[in-house]
């Protein structure tokens, strides 16, 4: 069983993996077809489909290195995290909403 510390793993492998390789595919794997991704002070997308695009028209630019996670209600994940470009330096924070071991929402601060 994938427990949520392995999804946030995942993420920061395969959200490096898709700033190095310029392809996302492999991160657009862990999202529900229903997911919802909120960048606060941004906008929302909601739906696999919408999520890929959103990643395909205005791709991250930098790696992202986990520094601390914090498990909140069932199924909650939320981790600080760092560029890797400043990796001393928290930029923000991940909250994960996951479902069947899928990221069902992502709020990204």
């Amino acid at each position: 069983m994938i427990q949520p510390e392995d999804v946030l793993r995942h993420y920061v492998q395969r959200h490096n993996q898709g700033v190095t390789r310029g392809n996302f595919e492999g991160l657009m794997e862990m999202f529900r077809d229903d997911a919802v991704l909120e960048i606060q002070g941004r906008r929302s997308w909601s739906g696999k489909a919408a999520i890929e695009r959103a990643f395909r028209e205005q791709p991250p630019t930098d790696e992202l290195v986990a520094l601390a996670f914090r498990f909140q209600p069932p199924g909650t994940l939320e981790a600080d995290y760092a560029w890797k470009r400043t990796p001393s330096q928290r930029a923000g924070s991940l909250r994960f909403e996951i479902v069947d071991a899928s990221i069902a929402r992502l709020q990204i601060t």
